[in-house]
């Protein structure tokens, strides 16, 4: 019993070591195409790339290398899987030749490899594979093109969830040549890896020429694009493209070639409404004119917008303008966008100044807006204002003749000349309440470089001699003193008299400054005629 036992394990020992010998093992080999990551393998449009699988049993026994039937097939329908199945003393070979087209929609699939060997108690390993499809950005089946002649450092960017029309700087850094290479440039593209498709692609500024060993940084700036290849929840790579002509005798203007990439977030919100562009005509203006805006809106949101409405507004211009409704579609259909379309004025007592004239997008029953800032220049008043506040110290002349008087009243003459613009110009004369009586405040429309002379008859109060002052005040339109004049007028000499006049001027300041007189006069004569007229009909009665 103890012998049989014995026998038992020995056998048991003797088939365990020959299933761990056995123990078979897979293996890839590549040809134009790259690898992705640990059993990762990148297959490039329009490039005929090969991948061969290889199983390989240690103690030479029969190998079977299988393809597991879950996997999805419909994915490679254009390549060719040469033998799915394949038997035969190791290593046995399975291989992938395919050439995808530029128009293959695939963001992956599994390869599940399973290899068999036929040992007593059978060895079975298995080896998952991605294959993925990326554009070919380096030309791999031109035999001119080195796809090997850069390294790159990192790709250097924020690593926020970029939203549509985000911008994104990216610093490429440590772009190294392996040999020297003229007119080296950085292209940039981004990349839906869930639909296997390009989005869009940006070049950096600048070309450089680098030596072998020689590095440099490159800049590319963009914005996150409205395009419909950006979905709700996709992934994205962002692929840094270098590219230059080798500069080397044997090889000289042949395509150097090579790629780096990285993933970047990008979400596109349910509702989203943004200002893609947004302009004033004219930009420049005077106050009191008219200026035009123009704002285009466009819903880049997955959901419908409905209500959407702009805004121009402005505090120190008093504007606040509100537009029609819109109801808008989702982003990928053709009618999700408006323009609005505002004519506004600038107020007559807008100051000289550049003004941010904002344009807002409300959205979502008026929650959530977006906004942009517009740039309007108003260079002077309107004819108006411009009257009145040109009206200053330099564009008034004032000229006052001295005076004495002995106690009667006497003629003040005050003599104004505008310079400015066409303007009703006034005169006053204060400082003098305690020693005198005069009129009220004397007004004129004067043209530019026209002159008048008002006169202010002035009554001194009784008693009263000696040098005494008085102002005299020009005022502008709006009621603003623009030109002071002290008067210095001693008491107790001649009357001045009141310069002679033309007969018309005469006439005119006569009833300018008489007007009450002569309507109390004009009011006597009629009763004085009344009264005879009365008389005559009574008296032609009693005869």
């Amino acid at each position: 019993m103890k012998k049989l036992a014995i026998m038992f394990l020995a056998v048991l020992l003797t088939l365990a070591g020959a299933a761990y010998a056995a123990v078979p093992t897979i293996t890839t080999a590549t040809d134009k195409i790259d690898s992705c990551g640990t059993d990762c393998f990148v297959f490039y449009e329009n490039v005929q790339g090969k991948l061969t699988v290889t199983a390989t049993d240690t103690a030479g026994e029969t190998v079977t290398l299988s393809l597991d039937a879950t996997t999805p097939l419909s994915g490679l329908s254009e390549a060719t899987l040469l033998p799915v199945i394949a038997t035969g003393v190791n290593p046995v070979n399975s291989v992938l030749t395919w050439e995808p087209s530029d128009t293959y929609d695939f963001s992956g699939v599994k390869l599940l490899f399973k290899a068999v060997d036929n040992a007593a108690i059978p060895n079975t390993i298995t080896k998952e594979l991605t294959i993925r499809v990326y554009p070919d950005f380096c030309e791999r089946g031109n035999d001119d093109v080195k796809t090997d002649q850069f390294d790159f450092g990192s790709l250097d960017f924020d690593n926020d969830d970029y939203n549509i029309f985000d911008q994104v700087d990216v610093t490429v850094n440590n772009v190294k040549a392996n040999e020297d290479i003229t007119d080296v440039e950085v292209e940039l593209c981004l990349f839906n890896i869930d639909t296997g498709t390009k989005v869009d692609c940006w070049t950096s500024e600048t070309t450089q020429d680098l030596d072998s060993g020689e590095d440099e940084d490159y800049d590319v700036s963009f914005k996150i694009p409205n395009d419909e290849e950006i979905g709700s929840s996709d992934k994205y790579w962002l692929f840094a493209i270098a590219t230059g002509d080798s500069d080397e005798s044997s090889t000289e203007g042949d395509l150097r070639c090579s790629y780096k990439s990285d993933t970047i977030k990008i979400e596109r919100e349910k509702y989203n409404v943004i200002i893609t562009d947004a302009y004033v005509t004219p930009t420049m203006v005077e106050a009191g004119d008219t200026f035009d805006v123009s704002v285009t809106v466009e819903n880049v949101g997955t959901k419908d917008s409905d209500g959407v409405y702009v805004k121009i507004k402005d505090l120190e211009l008093k504007i606040d303008e509100k537009s029609s409704t819109y109801d808008l579609s989702k982003y990928d259909d053709s009618d999700n966008d408006a323009t609005a379309k505002f004519t506004l004025t600038v107020p007559e007592d807008a100051k000289t100044k550049q003004y941010n004239v904002e344009a807002i997008v409300y959205f979502d029953d008026g929650k959530e807006t977006n906004s942009q800032f517009l740039t309007l220049d108003v260079t002077g008043p309107s004819k108006a204002v411009e009257a009145q506040e040109s009206t200053t110290v330099d564009s008034v002349l004032l000229s006052i003749q001295e005076a004495v008087a002995e106690g009667n009243a006497f003629s003040l003459p005050v003599t104004v000349t505008n310079k400015g613009t066409s303007q009703v110009l006034s005169v006053e004369l204060t400082n003098l309440d305690d020693w005198a009586k005069t009129g009220s405040a004397k007004s004129q429309l004067l043209d530019r470089d026209q002159s008048t002379t008002f006169y202010f008859y002035i009554t001194p109060n009784e008693g009263v001699t000696g040098t005494r002052t008085a102002t005299a005040n020009v005022l502008s339109e709006a009621g603003k003193v623009v030109k002071t004049q002290s008067i210095s007028l001693k008491l107790g000499g001649e009357v001045v008299e009141e310069p002679e006049t033309s007969a018309s001027e005469g006439i005119k300041n006569f009833f300018s400054e008489n007007s009450k007189v002569l309507w109390i006069i004009g009011d006597i004569i009629l009763v004085v005629l009344a009264v005879f007229l009365l008389k005559a009909l009574f008296i032609k009665k009693k005869k």
